[in-house]
């Protein structure tokens, strides 16, 4: 089970800029394709640029220190952008067999919660694969992720 900490609504609105189709992400070669569309990173003041979209699909703002984001662009107008962003990811916890009755996970997970705050950080997720963690991460008001959730450890080879 994946749960995020942050906001993470699904938004249904059909005048976004940007929905994902399952067919989208693969290269289709009977798909017309237009020589203007210029890719390139978006630096600096350039991320305020898809803040809007990100607002209106209740998808959490960037952090210019932990996001990179590229852009898609046609004739200088922005229609598409995918981000890179950091987010803090819980795990693993582990106590001691001896010590799994003794509240040492919920007094480290209050400590790292404390830190999260310190630090300003916009959310985090965690992959719940005990029901112990499950318990621990719906205590501390996370939410269930509904959507599959992909992990790929060697980046050597590609995605």
């Amino acid at each position: 089970c994946g749960y995020v900490l942050g906001h993470h609504k699904r938004h249904q609105s059909r005048n976004v800029i940007l929905i994902f189709v399952p067919g989208d992400l693969i290269y289709n070669p009977r798909m017309p394709t237009t020589t203007q569309i210029e890719y390139r990173w978006l630096d600096g003041d350039e991320l305020a640029l898809i803040e809007p979209t990100l607002l209106s699909l209740h998808a959490m703002s960037v952090n210019r220190e932990t996001t990179r984001a590229i852009g898609a662009f046609d004739n200088g107008e922005l229609i598409g952008f995918f981000c890179l962003q950091l987010i803090p990811h819980l795990e693993p916890l582990f106590v001691a067999p001896d010590y799994q009755a003794k509240p040492v996970a919920i007094n480290m997970v209050n400590k790292m919660v404390e830190f999260l705050k310190e630090s300003d950080a916009r959310g985090a997720m965690l992959v719940a694969e005990h029901p112990g963690i499950e318990r621990l991460a719906e205590h501390f008001g996370m939410a269930r992720i509904i959507y599959p959730l992909y992990s790929k450890v060697n980046m050597g080879d590609g995605i």
